[in-house]
């Protein structure tokens, strides 16, 4: 549960820096200062720690007491048709 806490407040972290960072607005439109993308460097930021906060939550909600057994399958009638493998996860 801590673990999901801390992920959840590091990607509104990650959201309000994007905010932040994001929104340089120049008082006068027509003075380009060289050139026209340059908020794209807070963007491909938050992309980074977006990414790497996805990435995160999806290794620790990975199952660790993990094993294959044989599980069988059947007909409408109760009879075993094969047995498959199947990963149980406890």
């Amino acid at each position: 549960m801590t673990k999901k806490l801390l992920t959840a407040g590091m990607l509104a972290a990650a959201i309000a820096a994007s905010t932040f960072t994001a929104s340089t607005a120049q008082a006068d439109p027509y003075r380009h200062y060289g050139h026209h993308g340059h908020y794209w460097g807070g963007v491909a930021a938050v992309g980074a720690l977006t990414a790497l906060t996805l990435g995160a939550v999806a290794a620790s909600e990975a199952p660790t007491n993990c094993y294959i057994a044989r599980q069988p399958v059947t007909d409408d009638w109760g009879n075993v048709l094969y047995f498959r493998r199947m990963r149980v996860c406890e």
